[in-house]
């Protein structure tokens, strides 16, 4: 019987699908996308999340998030330019917890971006920073986002 058991829990830990992909765009800023074109694809995403205090206050340190991620695109095909964005969502009822992030910035190969931040009002996310970027002829950029 425990063997069975063991059996059917195994089965159903490796049934269950693991995403790792750039759409559908699901989470706070769980991802950029390319919104204009299929010729860039991502190797890798990694994601460091830390926590620090922010500032003391009177009673005890005020805690924060710092969000670094860290995204490797390969050009395919011929140079390209593109427009890129980082989406969060608005607060609700449902999740009043989410609030515009501090301190956002985009790096390109470790130089800061320019970008924009826009709200919408439809979808999923309420605010995107957007930004545009070439990418020459098969090569590779690194793009890092940081926020609080």
């Amino acid at each position: 019987m425990k063997l069975t058991a063991c059996i059917l829990l195994l089965f159903f830990i490796l049934s269950i699908p693991a995403y790792c992909d750039i759409a559908p765009v699901r989470g706070i800023g769980s991802t950029i996308v390319p919104t204009n074109n299929d010729q860039v694809v991502m190797l890798s995403e990694d994601v460091t999340i830390r926590v620090i205090d922010s500032q003391k206050s009177r009673f005890k340190p005020v805690r924060d998030l710092l969000v670094e991620a860290n995204f490797i695109l390969k050009n395919t095909g011929d140079e390209t330019e593109l427009e890129m964005g980082f989406p969060f969502p608005a607060p609700s009822k449902k999740n009043p917890y989410y609030f515009k992030p501090s301190n956002f910035d985009v790096l390109l190969n470790g130089k800061k971006a320019k970008f924009s931040d826009k709200e919408c009002k439809e979808g999923d996310f309420s605010l995107w920073y957007h930004w545009k970027v070439k990418i020459p002829e098969k090569e590779t950029l690194v793009v890092t986002i940081r926020y609080r």
